[in-house]
């Protein structure tokens, strides 16, 4: 079957061996009746891609030639310009196609009733044939990462956030009518921001799940770590209500669930009265994850910490300064206001038990913001330290970690609470600032 008339867009840059024997997959995949032109953009290649380029004359292929290295959403948008079709399809040149790849994706976009936006498929890597891409999902965690998980045969298509701009297809009006690609991406993001998009304009993002290719991944523009954590910012920031907005859905579809298993997701356990409002717990989980990933780029691409200051906006209850014993002498429960507290990496306190001689177990309890709690037994030893990682930061207001020491009972593991034990703070450390040292 032939569909309308579509423009084939490949940009290029280095990897000539691939990209010939992509364009070959190409041509002899296509119905024999089917109209299209293919635009190979160079994005300045060094290895002898344009010598070859050259040599193409054949009807119904342009060749454009950037004049510097301009990275992958310049050289689309340059292709895209050219492009005379109605129909697009995006394709990297570190792909094999194989039969039949075309019509699944194509059924889908020309589908009214689906409103397609974008239709990708299902990507296998060359090297050991492993799935790589059936989508894109937005994990628990805040991520955006590749489904990676084969759908029943018996699905056509699935609905996703998005899918990889290595092989798409699309209407030239709907990527013009968005811009095009943002070009302040570096060769990464570009795609996942169109299929973002692509909700402005009432239009969504399908796997066409019959159609299967095999792709290098990331043959020509490898994947630099600093790079893609630029990119992963703008991206975020760019999007930062909707993403919100739909991980906070997500997690209270997931607290909704009566076999919720949160160690993959927090340190300690979550109160039952804050997961008793599923509601506003997803939102205070969904904030957490964006938040603490906000600080983590600031630290790591401003070279700027934005709680340097930490330590002057805390202050502590329960504690007495003991000059002869060198630390602070915990009360029955002890407790640290933290203002202005807008993410933090972990709390941790350090300590020791003052009575001597005594081997029955002691248990030290975190308690933050009443919602989030981790209880630590450290067996007999005088020293002890304890913490929580990633603890769940409440926005706009104050922010408490609560803690305690007790003893226990060795066999039935009761607390004991009329025991002479003192136990001394010698240092406690928030988002990895020292807040006081003895």
């Amino acid at each position: 079957m032939a569909y309308p008339f579509i423009s084939f867009i490949i940009p290029l840059f280095n990897q000539l061996v691939a990209t010939q024997a992509m364009l070959n997959s190409l041509q002899s995949t296509l119905p024999v009746d089917q109209d299209y032109e293919i635009i190979l953009v160079d994005d300045f290649s060094t290895d002898g891609t344009r010598d070859w380029l050259l040599t193409l004359t054949q009807p119904g292929i342009t060749i454009h030639l950037n004049s510097t290295n301009k990275g992958f959403a310049h050289t689309v948008n340059t292709g895209v310009q050219l492009a005379v079709g109605d129909l697009l399809c995006l394709l990297n040149n570190d792909l094999i196609l194989q039969p039949n790849w075309l019509p699944p994706m194509m059924g889908i976009l020309l589908s009214p009733e689906l409103r397609a936006g974008v239709v990708g498929n299902l990507q296998f890597r060359i090297a050991d044939g492993r799935l790589d891409h059936a989508g894109v999902v937005l994990s628990l965690k805040g991520k955006l990462e590749h489904i990676q998980t084969l759908p029943h045969q018996d699905v056509v298509f699935e609905k996703v956030i998005a899918v990889t701009g290595a092989c798409w297809v699309l209407r030239k009006a709907d990527f013009v009518a968005l811009g095009g690609f943002d070009e302040d991406f570096v060769n990464g993001g570009e795609d996942i921001d169109i299929c973002l998009a692509m909700r402005r304009l009432g239009k969504f993002c399908y796997v066409a799940n019959h159609s299967r290719i095999l792709h290098h991944v990331s043959l020509s523009r490898k994947q630099v770590a600093l790079r893609d954590e630029h990119n992963s910012r703008r991206l975020f920031t760019k999007w930062h209500p909707e993403i919100k907005q739909r991980l906070a859905e997500q997690w209270v579809a997931y607290l909704h669930k009566s076999d919720v298993n949160l160690k993959p997701y927090c340190h300690g356990e979550l109160s039952s009265d804050f997961l008793a409002h599923p509601h506003v717990a997803g939102r205070i989980i969904a904030e957490h994850f964006l938040q603490r990933d906000s600080f983590y780029w600031s630290r790591l691409l401003d070279n700027h910490d934005p709680q340097h200051t930490l330590a002057d906006r805390c202050k502590c209850y329960g504690l007495q300064y003991s000059a002869e014993r060198d630390g602070y002498l915990l009360n029955k429960k002890s407790e640290i206001a933290v203002y202005h507290l807008q993410s933090a990496r972990n709390f941790f306190i350090y300590g020791r038990r003052l009575t001597k001689g005594d081997e029955r177990p002691v248990v030290v309890s975190i308690l933050v913001n009443g919602i989030q709690q981790q209880t630590q037994q450290i067996g007999a030893a005088q020293n002890f330290s304890a913490g929580l990682i990633d603890p769940i930061v409440l926005q706009g207001i104050t922010n408490y970690f609560t803690f305690c020491c007790y003893v226990i009972h060795p066999v039935t593991g009761a607390q004991l609470d009329n025991v002479n034990e003192a136990f001394l703070l010698t240092q406690c450390v928030i988002d990895d600032q020292v807040i006081f040292d003895s």
